[in-house]
């Protein structure tokens, strides 16, 4: 777990637990990786994250690069756009999407790239990655050609059953 204390004008503590056991003389650590494996997933995917908030994009590749899963990244939806346009069909078999972000929000990043002339345009999957978890802000997401909503902070879980849900239903490959 990590926490933070903060006092205006006096600075910051963080405080990170990490889960060891004493065993004799030596520390050793729990578990490997406090996420499940997805062998169906590690190794097969590359994303494209679209996030403004530096913190936010840490925290996903870190999760996203324990799971074997790597993935570039835009800090707009403009950017996003930009990039998923530019890239080679098989480049990306998702992409998670911010819908709060400067430029050009995930609304309209989505409706880009579902726009474009890029041949994976109309069947990558697009998963909201969003604080905005309204029934409202699902339907528009929904409307706007995204896929699925997920909420932050993520919830690995559900990360993971909607990359396997989607990745498969879209053709994203032998997974």
């Amino acid at each position: 777990s990590i926490e933070v204390k903060s006092q205006l004008q006096k600075g910051s503590t963080f405080i990170v637990t990490l889960p060891f056991e004493r065993t004799g003389q030596s520390l050793q650590k729990k578990e490997a990786s406090p996420f499940p494996e997805h062998p169906a997933l590690k190794g097969k995917l590359h994303l494209l994250l679209a996030e403004d908030n530096a913190m936010n994009r840490e925290i996903a590749a870190a999760l996203l690069g324990e799971c074997g899963i790597s993935m570039d990244t835009a800090v707009n939806g403009q950017e996003a756009a930009d990039i998923f346009q530019k890239s080679p069909a098989g480049t990306y078999q998702a992409i998670l999407m911010d819908l709060q972000m400067p430029v050009m929000n995930g609304y309209e990043a989505t409706k880009a790239i579902r726009a474009s002339a890029h041949p994976r345009a109309k069947s990558i999957p697009i998963i909201a990655v969003t604080a905005d978890v309204f029934s409202e802000d699902v339907a528009r997401a929904l409307a706007c050609g995204m896929d699925d909503c997920i909420s932050k902070p993520i919830d690995y879980r559900k990360l993971m059953e909607a990359l396997s849900r989607y990745t498969k239903q879209k053709g994203a490959g032998n997974l």
